[in-house]
């Protein structure tokens, strides 16, 4: 072995996280199955902006400027708790699941809201592209806390 090769200690993997007490908290087991609690919440909360979509477009009813602005600013909130809670140094799993819940269900109400007000395919696209602007932002974001993860782990495997 080469002094790369010494370095590096082989290390399984829970879907994408290193099985490692480090990433311990990014994880949720049900059963004998392991879940990355981030992939998890950003499943959720595709189906449930999937339902939320269906109760919309079933429900087309005039909304008011208040109720259309509320929905935006809502939005906009539930990406900044994202953006916030994946920032803090210790963090909860069912936070973790349900932060990334809203993330997308803020984009579903940022796109509606954007759409609704201005009645702009064009408007809701940009928004669309917005939200995956943000999303991007979201991966790089815990991109760069695995690393710094990593980092700080005494274990040799460093994964990030």
């Amino acid at each position: 072995l080469n002094k790369k090769d010494e370095k590096i200690a082989l290390r399984k993997r829970n879907g994408h996280h290193p099985d490692c007490d480090e990433f311990k908290d990014h994880v949720i087991r049900f059963d004998s199955k392991v879940f990355c609690t981030g992939c998890l919440g950003l499943a959720l909360g595709s189906i449930s902006s999937i339902f939320l979509i269906l109760v919309y477009l079933v429900i087309a009813n005039e909304k008011t400027l208040m109720v259309l602005y509320l929905l935006i600013f809502l939005g906009l909130i539930l990406i900044a708790f994202n953006f916030t809670e994946i920032m803090l140094p210790d963090r909860h799993k069912i936070i973790h699941i349900f932060s990334n819940i809203f993330i997308i269900v803020g984009f579903l109400l940022i796109v509606i809201g954007v759409f609704e007000l201005t009645r702009s395919k064009t408007y809701a696209i940009i928004s669309i592209i917005f939200s995956v602007l943000w999303i991007y932002t979201r991966i790089q974001l815990s991109n760069q806390r695995h690393s710094i993860i990593c980092s700080k782990c005494k274990e040799k495997c460093k994964m990030y």
